[in-house]
């Protein structure tokens, strides 16, 4: 289906494009990281990703949120390395409603 500019922009109450699937990002651990410690790894991936969220911090209530971004990579990174993954899935999977 393609929708026009018009459309997207229109103030309907009811949008005729609904986001589902994953949405989020993939980790991918390299051979170095899954070869640290649980928490090394962990501490080292909420690093990598908090330099990015903290662009979003531009009031309290943001940084609230990058920082919850930041300490739930550094867990799942964690518990990755120590259950032997390679990939984390860092996001939420929306179903398709109709």
């Amino acid at each position: 289906m393609i929708l026009t500019i018009a459309e997207l922009t229109s103030n309907n109450k009811n949008p005729q494009i609904q986001p589902y699937g994953f949405v989020g990002m993939y980790l991918i651990l390299c051979p170095q990281v899954r070869a640290m410690n649980g928490w090394a790894a962990g501490a080292f991936a909420a690093d990598y990703v908090g330099w990015y969220t903290k662009q979003f911090a531009v009031n309290p209530i943001t940084a609230d949120v990058a920082g919850l971004i930041t300490a739930g990579t550094a867990l799942a990174v964690k518990n990755a390395v120590e259950n032997n993954l390679r990939q984390v899935s860092l996001g939420m999977d929306i179903p398709y409603m109709f």
